[in-house]
């Protein structure tokens, strides 16, 4: 892949795996329950660019030193009838996350999408009514009010047209 063409990609920021609730556990469950994609949890700044992923890696490295490890609290567990939003977390995050949101936006030189919905998802195109009140309950139960450490910015050559076990990273910045 050549990073200085305009190929489909995204930002996201990851969460400290073995550090608050077990998200890639959760996500393989629902993946084999119901057939559907495993993927890394993640929070999607910006997705679906169309930019050269090295201008977006350029904007991500000089955004990571000024950008902190931060937390983000579970605020609720919520389904919509939106493949890429079948079942999810909602999250409180600090004003830190949505300003670099807006730097990044800005040095792509792009408008800043709207609207911004804190989430990480747990599970990709489920079928309607799964996995049931009673299962959500337990998993809100479980999961609202735990906290998440955000600490990595990855640039992840994913869109909605790209097959989800196709998603890789391209380029890592750690935050401190």
């Amino acid at each position: 892949m050549d990073h200085n063409k305009p190929v489909p990609h995204s930002v996201w920021l990851c969460p400290q795996i073995g550090q608050g609730p077990p998200l890639t556990e959760e996500i393989a469950a629902y993946a084999q329950r119901f057939g559907t994609a495993v993927f890394e949890p993640h929070v999607t700044l910006l997705g679906d660019l169309r930019t050269a992923p090295q201008l977006t890696v350029a904007a991500c490295r000089s955004l990571s030193g000024r950008l902190p490890k931060t937390t983000a609290c579970i605020s609720r567990v919520s389904q919509t009838a939106d493949f890429f939003m079948s079942l999810f977390l909602d999250l409180d995050i600090t004003e830190a996350v949505t300003s670099a949101r807006a730097e990044l936006a800005s040095a792509l030189g792009m408008a800043l999408p709207q609207p911004f919905r804190p989430h990480l998802s747990l599970a990709y195109g489920l079928p309607a009514g799964e996995p049931g009140q009673q299962a959500l309950q337990e998993l809100s139960d479980r999961l609202v009010g735990q906290t998440l450490t955000l600490h990595e910015l990855k640039v992840v050559f994913s869109a909605k047209e790209i097959a989800i076990e196709d998603w890789r990273a391209i380029h890592v910045e750690h935050l401190n």
